[in-house]
């Protein structure tokens, strides 16, 4: 099973309320420059291109599909906000069996690829840039527990 954790572009935090952080010019801009790089192939497997509630994450997931011509469907997916705890999402993903894109924040993606990577949410310390891409593959069969 693939995972491929993409935080969303650069938002524009003049807005009052993070949650209404819209994508700026640049983080437009740099979720197409990542999308025109991305292999489609990876989608091959993936269902859905999965993203938080908030609107930067949902923009980011729209310029994604269009700009690389992408087949999956969007999905809205809550538990994948900043602050939320990534446990259940890691517990999701431990008996997945299709790869999954997910579109999220710092600092919940680096916290669900420390919980992965680790057991621990803050086992490793990440800082991931807008517009970046972790990539996880599984080689096991699913577990019943992280």
């Amino acid at each position: 099973m693939h995972l491929y954790l993409l935080r969303h572009g650069e938002a524009d935090i003049s807005h009052p309320g993070k949650d209404f952080h819209t994508l700026t010019k640049n983080g437009c801009e740099q979720i197409q420059e990542f999308a025109r790089r991305i292999d489609p192939a990876i989608f091959a497997h993936v269902a859905a291109i999965e993203h938080s509630t908030i609107r930067r994450a949902c923009e980011s997931a729209e310029i994604l599909r269009e700009t690389a011509a992408l087949a999956p469907l969007l999905k809205q997916v809550p538990g994948l906000t900043p602050d939320d705890n990534p446990t259940p999402i890691a517990a999701q993903l431990a008996h997945a069996v299709q790869d999954r894109f997910i579109i999220s924040h710092n600092p919940f993606i680096a916290k669900l690829a420390s919980l992965l990577l680790t057991g621990k949410p803050d086992g490793i310390e990440f800082d991931i840039p807008p517009s970046t891409c972790i990539a996880l593959e599984r080689y096991s069969t699913p577990s019943a527990s992280i």
